[in-house]
């Protein structure tokens, strides 16, 4: 069952993420720094992703809200890496140039795209591939954060327990496990909780970051969700006859 006070506190905050994105668009261009380049696009696809749980939570597409959701919670780990460690802007940002360069291997081979770099040196100069080629080994499989796996991420932070718990339901979709194919409804609260708690994250840190002044907005969605989940846990507590 759907707990409709989650879906209201979902819209909320969406509806100020969308004045926060108005807000930070400038950040967005190539002429950004790499933090504000980082956080302006992060922060516009999970807006986008929350905005899209609401549509299909609307149209009871619950497995398809918490794909959404658990991907938006992938999201919150490496932006939380990113407070940790603010370099890691500059290094995702740098990742494209990696990405196309293997593409370009995979799909035209390694002279095209030993060709790519030359072409990349006159258009971005050779100081930018230079940097790129610091980061990342060209001619091996990486990925644009520091760890191995996800896991290792949130590893001795406070995002372990959702990762432990919540990742793995919500990833039991995208393995097609029996309950991942059959009880879309089950996870769909917690999929409403988890895009809140991503947006007013990074809704939070933007605000401070930018001094936004949406204040007063950040600590009245707080309240609403802290209110609606603690009187959902009464709620439970009652029926369970505890």
């Amino acid at each position: 069952m759907i707990t409709t006070n989650l879906l209201m506190v979902l819209r909320d905050i969406v509806s100020l993420c969308e004045k926060i994105d108005s807000t930070i668009v400038k950040h967005s261009s190539k002429e950004s720094s790499d933090e504000d380049f980082f956080v302006s696009h992060f922060f516009h696809r999970s807006f986008l992703f929350g905005k899209g749980i609401i549509v299909l939570v609307d149209n009871h597409l619950f497995h398809e809200a918490t794909l959404v959701a658990r991907n938006m919670l992938e999201g919150l780990f490496y932006f939380e890496a990113y407070k940790r460690e603010p370099s890691l802007a500059t290094k995702w940002r740098l990742y494209v140039l990696y990405e196309d360069y293997r593409k370009a291997v995979r799909d035209r081979g390694k002279k095209a795209a030993d060709r790519l770099l030359i072409d990349w040196k006159t258009k971005l100069g050779e100081k930018q591939i230079e940097n790129a080629k610091k980061e990342f080994e060209f001619d091996k499989y990486q990925k644009w954060y520091k760890q191995e796996r996800i896991k290792d991420l949130v590893k001795d932070t406070e995002l372990k327990e959702l990762y432990e718990i919540l990742y793995y339901d919500f990833s039991q979709i995208t393995h097609w496990t029996p309950t991942g194919v059959v009880g879309g409804q089950l996870n769909v609260n917690a999929a409403l909780a988890v895009s809140i708690q991503c947006l007013y994250t990074m809704s939070k840190h933007i605000n401070d970051k930018y001094q936004l002044r949406f204040d007063h907005d950040l600590k009245r969605i707080l309240a609403g969700y802290l209110i609606t989940t603690f009187v959902d846990k009464i709620v439970h507590k009652i029926k369970a006859g505890k």
